[in-house]
This record gives C-alpha cells, sequence and structure tokens, in this order.
C-alpha cells in the first residue's frame, strides 16, 4: 500500500505532507502559532503527535494492505489524541483570558466618586451637540467619551465603525491614564521645555495603543488554532481512512 510522508519546517510555517494512491494533501502551520508563549508548547506536542504516527504508517505501509493500514493508523490514533485534547483546552483558555483582558480594557472606569446622574446628563448633553461637535467633545475629554460608550451604541446615534474608532480610542485614553497612575514616566529635558519632568502622556498613550494591538494580534493568531485542529482531524481521517466525523469523534472520546 502506497503511503508516503514528509515533513519540512520553513522562516513561516511547518509543513506536513501525506501522499497515498488516491491523496496528496499538506498542513502548514504558521510559526507563530508554534512559538507562542502559552499554547505553542500544546501546538508543537500534536504536531510532533501527527508526525510520528504518519512517520509510523510510512515505515510498515509497503506490509499492509488498505485495509490492514487503516488498522495501523487507528492504532495510533491514541496518540493524538491525548496532544489534541490539551491544544483544544489551552486554546479556549487563552481564548477566554484574552476576551476577559480585553473587555476590562475597553469598560468604561469611572472615578469612585463618580455620580451616576452626572454621566446620564453628560450623554444627553453630548446626544443635544452635532456630529462634528460630538467627535470632538469625545476626543477632547475622556469623562463624555466613557459617558457615552457606557450607555452604548445605539443611543449613540454614531455609525458602527465611528462609535467603535470613539470607543477604542476611550479605551487607550483610559489605559494610558492608568500608567501614568501606576508608573513614573515621565517627559525627559528638550530644547522646547528644558526642565522636563511632566507625565509624559504621549509615551504613556503609545504603550496603551500598543498594548491593545498586541490583544488584537493574540485573538487573530488564536482564530487559527480552529482551522489547526482541523487539520489534525483531516491528518487522523487519512490514516484510519474513516470520515472526518468519524475521526473527530475518536480523538473527542
Amino acid at each position: 500500500m502506497k503511503w508516503e510522508f514528509n515533513s519540512t519546517v520553513s522562516d513561516r510555517a511547518y509543513i506536513v505532507q501525506f501522499h497515498t494512491e488516491r491523496t496528496h494533501w499538506t498542513m502548514a502551520t504558521e510559526r507563530e502559532l508554534v512559538e507562542h508563549p502559552r499554547i505553542g508548547t500544546d501546538v508543537e506536542r500534536v504536531l510532533d503527535a501527527i508526525t510520528a504516527a504518519a512517520e509510523g504508517l510510512s515505515n510498515v505501509a509497503r506490509d499492509h494492505s488498505a485495509e490492514g493500514l487503516a488498522k495501523a493508523g487507528v492504532a495510533r490514533v491514541p496518540s493524538i489524541t491525548g496532544p489534541y485534547r490539551l491544544l483544544s483546552e489551552a486554546a479556549r483558555r487563552e481564548a477566554n483570558h484574552i476576551e476577559s483582558e480585553t473587555i476590562a480594557l475597553y469598560t468604561p472606569r469611572h472615578p469612585d466618586d463618580s455620580d451616576p446622574a452626572m454621566r446620564v446628563a453628560r450623554a444627553a448633553w453630548w446626544r443635544s451637540l452635532s456630529m462634528p461637535q460630538r467627535l470632538d467633545a469625545a476626543k477632547r475629554d475622556l469623562a463624555v467619551a466613557q459617558a457615552v460608550v457606557e450607555f452604548g451604541k445605539a443611543g449613540s446615534g454614531l455609525p458602527d465603525e465611528v462609535f467603535d474608532r470613539m470607543h477604542r480610542d476611550m479605551a487607550t485614553e483610559q489605559l494610558a491614564a492608568r500608567i501614568l497612575r501606576d508608573t513614573s514616566m515621565r517627559t525627559e529635558p528638550t530644547v522646547d521645555e528644558p526642565l522636563g519632568g511632566t507625565p509624559d502622556i504621549a509615551t504613556a498613550r503609545k504603550n496603551a495603543a500598543g498594548k491593545l494591538d498586541r490583544l488584537d494580534g493574540e485573538r487573530a493568531l488564536l482564530a487559527r488554532v480552529p482551522n489547526l485542529l482541523g487539520n489534525i482531524i483531516t491528518a487522523t481521517s487519512l490514516m484510519t481512512g474513516e470520515t472526518r466525523e468519524d475521526a473527530f469523534k475518536r480523538l473527542s472520546a
């Protein structure tokens, strides 16, 4: 029975290829996933498991019929099941962590002595303005942006894209303010400000925006895990000669 397998590593991806009499199949996994600081080990383990199982089949393929090789593939599934489950669990935990952190950063954080009635009045005042005035007021005053975000997109009267941008700006300013509170970040002396030493809001904003960008990148990277798991299911089905549904049941049992 023909069963050929090879794996290569490039600058961008880990590549696994299966070749049978009827199938030529390639799975590529981004290096970013393998090198991820929290789930990378689990990604590497499941890739190692698939590689070992497929390599084992390729070593005995010529001694088996199609039916015998499928049975040999089924016998190797347990070595894949554990890593598959661990990756699924790790990716789920990481996604939940990112979601919780994102929600915390994008939720308006009013001062402890903030008056809810004042926030309602501030949002009502904001809605009385013209559109350019609304955008300017939200940009100039964090408290205004927080009040508008608190009462939601529907009540803002803004297009979705504009509201989302304002929401992100609010999160950036809010995080920058927290960074300034929690650190001793101060400006360096310059020709225009020879003494320096004032709160460095520009750097705080840059760091805050970078934090939000990193969360976006993490979310996008984790969104690739389901595709990887789907590829593991396909690889398993090729080794066992079963449908993807049956392979999924074996991996999930």
